[in-house]
């Protein structure tokens, strides 16, 4: 079995809640301003608490207010950790139905007699530019957290290894076209290969970035790692809308080859995860008065609130609940869409979006 160096890891959060999140029916945020609201601030402290063992070497997050509220939430736990804002994580744009509930937009939309895809390409940013500046964010986090990371290390390799003497020009470290370059080192003269085997042998420093952003941004970037650079799925796929504090992760390996060359590995390992809430659900009392004691009323108990959920089919939180009165928030049956990819050929950094 070829062993495999941990390279970089990427986590991904959705804002915590809003007033606008909360209204029903839908209200469409788009790149509005709006601050987390009181349950919001539970969701950001629960996901921070959930996050405060991570080793975050930089955090990055959308200018929008209600993403640096929650990043800044996160970041008090990780004092040291770099924070650096990025607009190019905000919502996407939605021009002119921005803050309007869905039934209203939808009346312009039958007023106009097209759809929302086209509306919003005129008035606000089309689909095509949200998932190219979405795609531009992702290759400089690679370029700058993994690629030029690993050219380094070759660098440092080659220099100790072969002395300070000549490489060929597309393989020497620092290439100004690192997708095109495939990582293998010239054997010397005599034919041995000690040489390049030994250069595989260091293995880089796990590099761990958090993203703080918006819905709408993470489902484009889920399309583009799965889709289109054919990661590997190691978690149900789930393709619902990212819920308010949601966590994604995916990470990127170096797998080496028994001949001593190796190939990079893109997996997909959380998806609209959760879990952190489960304990701010517990907290809440569905149809509880502020007035009557917990302990002292018998309609408190454990058993009579499971009762409740059962019956009510949620609490005050928002969340689901299933039979047995617990929270559905750990698992999502499958509902169609994207099929999960087969391994398709590594061609290096090509398939890191190169």
């Amino acid at each position: 079995m070829p062993g495999k160096n941990l390279c970089l890891v990427v986590t991904l959060v959705r804002h915590a809640e809003t007033d606008q999140n909360a209204q029903v029916p839908r209200v469409l945020q788009g790149q509005s301003d709006s601050p987390i609201n009181s349950c919001g601030m539970k969701q950001a402290e629960s996901l921070a608490w959930r996050l405060k063992k991570e080793s975050f070497d930089h955090i990055y997050t959308s200018d929008l207010l209600r993403a640096k509220q929650t990043a800044h939430e996160i970041a008090k736990r990780h004092p040291t950790t770099p924070l650096s804002k990025d607009y190019r994580l905000r919502e996407q744009d939605l021009g002119d139905l921005t803050g309007l509930p869905w039934p209203q937009a939808k009346l312009i939309l039958k007023e106009e007699d097209r759809s929302f895809d086209d509306h919003i390409a005129e008035k606000g940013e089309g689909n095509r530019e949200f998932k190219d500046r979405v795609v531009d964010l992702y290759t400089d986090l690679i370029a700058y957290h993994l690629v030029q990371p690993h050219q380094q290390l070759l660098q440092a390799v080659s220099t100790d290894s072969l002395g300070n003497s000549s490489v060929n020009g597309d393989e020497r470290a620092g290439s100004s076209t690192p997708g095109q370059a495939d990582g293998r080192e010239k054997p010397a003269a005599n034919g041995s290969t000690d040489s390049v085997r030994s250069s595989r042998t260091p293995r880089m420093r796990q590099i761990n970035v958090l993203l703080v952003t918006h819905g709408g941004w993470i489902q484009r970037m889920m399309e583009h790692l799965i889709e289109e650079l054919n990661f590997q799925l190691d978690c149900d796929l789930l393709n619902g809308f990212p819920k308010n504090t949601a966590v994604y992760r995916f990470v990127i390996n170096k797998v080496f080859k028994p001949d001593g060359d190796y190939e990079w590995e893109g997996r997909v390992k959380l998806m609209n995860c959760v879990a952190h809430l489960a304990g701010m659900a517990k907290r809440e009392t569905p149809n509880a008065s502020p007035a009557v004691s917990r302990t002292s009323s018998p309609a408190q108990s454990p058993v009579m609130l499971r009762k409740a959920r059962m019956a009510n089919g949620s609490n005050a939180s928002g969340l689901a609940f299933n039979r047995k009165g617990f929270p559905q928030i750990f698992y999502q049956h499958k509902m169609g869409g994207i099929a999960p990819p087969q391994p398709a050929p590594t061609e290096r950094m090509k398939t890191l979006g190169w």
